[in-house]
């Protein structure tokens, strides 16, 4: 039987990979940017939210992360910030960031196509069994264990597959609705071994996406410097207003 391990792949300094209907941009620590181009230049504000970082790590990642945007976009104006920490993104676009041990991947997308998109990266070795009634409710936990089993993969992968994913619906809707909620006010009903996830929200954390809204993501395995990752993604459809809105 082939194991979903055979799924984990490596990348190489910068490219990109899809995650169900998302194209993902992977930055590696190893990758080059140009120096000589205003593309590329942090503004005040971002010079500011650097230096808050005590972390050397945190600083390189965040750097990284807003020079990754600019090269995508060629964009060189203003990049703020959101409520949750997120960039605020260029007018009639939306998109998405993670990092995790100095890799940083990008979503970005078109308002017409997309009302929310959410990313996550994970290491998977850092998302363990002890951390599951913080994540999970019993009903996950016989899913997880489950679906670990047909699809013959260690159910702590699934556990990380899971946490990520509640990252990415997070991020995906709390910037429609700006109001917080938290890993069990979803529950996740399904994956799959096409690497396709679905979640209930047990909550109404905006107006599109009301309590027992069903939201469908997707994930992916990847590989570096020995260590394993999932990343995962989460859509909100612009027919869900409207108004159009990404991608």
């Amino acid at each position: 039987m082939n194991s979903l391990y055979d799924n984990f792949t490596s990348f190489s300094d910068c490219e990109s990979i899809g995650v169900g209907p998302v194209l993902v941009k992977l930055l590696k620590e190893t990758a080059k940017f140009p120096t000589s181009s205003d593309f590329y230049a942090l503004d005040a504000e971002e010079q500011k939210m650097l230096g808050s970082y005590k972390s050397n790590d945190r600083q390189f990642e965040y750097e990284r992360a807003r020079l990754l945007i600019r090269n995508s976009l060629k964009y060189s104006g203003p990049l703020g910030k959101c409520l949750n920490g997120a960039p605020n993104w260029p007018q009639g676009l939306v998109g998405s960031l993670s990092h995790k041990d100095l890799i940083v991947a990008l979503s970005i997308a078109k308002e017409s196509q997309y009302l929310g998109i959410g990313l996550d990266l994970e290491n998977i070795s850092r998302v363990g069994w002890y951390l599951k009634d913080k994540i999970i409710n019993d009903n996950e936990e016989i899913l997880i264990k489950k679906n670990a089993c047909d699809m013959n993969i260690d159910s702590a992968t699934l556990l990380a597959t899971v946490f990520s994913f509640k990252e990415a619906i997070f991020k995906c809707i709390f910037p429609i609705g700006e109001t917080m909620f938290y890993f069990l006010n979803a529950e996740i009903i399904s994956f799959s071994k096409n690497n396709s996830i679905s979640a209930k929200l047990l909550c109404s954390p905006s107006k599109p996406t009301p309590e027992g809204f069903i939201i469908t993501g997707n994930y992916a395995f990847l590989s570096h410097n020995n260590k394993e990752y999932v990343i995962t993604s989460a859509t909100l459809s612009s027919d869900l207003i409207d108004f159009s809105i990404f991608r």
